[in-house]
């Protein structure tokens, strides 16, 4: 089912197509400015979606289980993305946040284990708890300079990262962050030798040559 939002229309309510399974397309129109909590959830053979350039505001879980979901356009000025938005989305491959988004919240992209790469915008200070938990596909992370707090078990599960590169000195890591990671190719950090270091680096499985890259 295809489905055209009228022009005029400027909030997507909680929850307005919630569970809607059979939407597989959907154009929201350039007048939209917020999408509200859940408001496709569950919407399973929804497989893009384009956020118009004036949305500044996505509410918690609002594409969590769009399984089939492939591809999103965030807008510029998107500055607030929910607490669980695309948790879930297993088919999710590439994302580009935008330039202003301050916060990755809690569990934002749990679950997307086709999730492949993602660029951190330099404007962001935290990483929320498990916001890449079980992303199985993600291969690399380059954490900016300006996040200074990363939650507990961010990247737990995350199987396939190979690479891993920030230099912030003051970063304030949480436990199990790397939980269950299988492999390192380089780390490329300054603050590794931390009070949790056995805990952050749990299950890690195979440490192949480390490059202390740091400077």
């Amino acid at each position: 089912m295809n489905l055209s939002i009228p022009e005029g229309i400027k909030n997507l309510g909680d929850e307005v197509f919630y569970n809607c399974w059979k939407l597989s397309a959907i154009t929201i129109p350039e007048s939209v400015e917020r999408i509200g909590r859940e408001a496709f959830r569950e919407c399973r053979e929804l497989t893009s979606v384009v956020v118009p350039n004036l949305v500044n505001f996505i509410g918690d879980g609002a594409f969590s289980f769009c399984l089939n979901l492939e591809q999103v356009d965030l807008p510029d000025r998107l500055d607030y993305l929910g607490r669980q938005v695309f948790m879930e989305c297993q088919e999710l491959a590439t994302v580009s946040l935008p330039g202003i988004l301050k916060t990755i919240q809690e569990e934002t992209f749990k679950g997307c284990r086709n999730l492949l790469a993602l660029d951190i915008p330099a404007t962001v200070t935290e990483i929320g708890k498990a916001a890449f938990l079980g992303c199985h596909s993600l291969q690399s992370i380059n954490i900016p300079q300006g996040v200074t707090v990363i939650r507990a078990s961010t990247f737990g599960g995350c199987i396939g990262i190979a690479e891993l590169s920030y230099t912030q000195t003051s970063l304030e890591l949480k436990p199990l962050l790397f939980r269950d990671v299988q492999r390192w190719n380089s780390l490329n950090y300054q603050t590794i030798y931390h009070t949790w270091a056995k805990e952050l680096l749990k299950d890690v499985k195979v440490y192949k040559p480390w490059r202390f890259l740091a400077g």
